[in-house]
């Protein structure tokens, strides 16, 4: 977990309140709890040096999108960092460096 990329957070990002995280599921069932309360963004990617959680997936950049908590609004964004392929919540691809809130 390094964050050794050039990503600079927006200045609205703040640390969220403890116990925030994000659930996996597969095929509906939750496999895995992802905590993202210690810090002001959260990197993905498939570059294990330059990112918080990996994904190991053909579809995915190096350093795919960011996930950054609003600390004014108490939300999570989702930025994607000009990923190949894109990134989605559900069906909707969201614009590049573009901040979206999380439903």
């Amino acid at each position: 977990m390094a964050n050794a990329t050039s990503y600079d957070p927006p200045g609205w990002a703040g640390k969220a309140s403890p116990g925030l995280h994000l659930d996996v599921l597969k095929d509906g069932k939750l496999i895995q709890k992802l905590m993202v309360d210690e810090k002001k963004y959260y990197l993905f990617g498939r570059n294990p040096q330059l990112t918080d959680f990996c994904i190991d997936h053909g579809s995915c950049s190096r350093v795919h999108a960011a996930l950054v908590w609003h600390k004014h609004l108490e939300r999570s964004f989702l930025i994607d960092l000009g990923s190949t392929h894109g990134t989605f919540i559900g069906n909707f691809r969201i614009e590049r460096n573009k901040p979206t809130p999380l439903p």
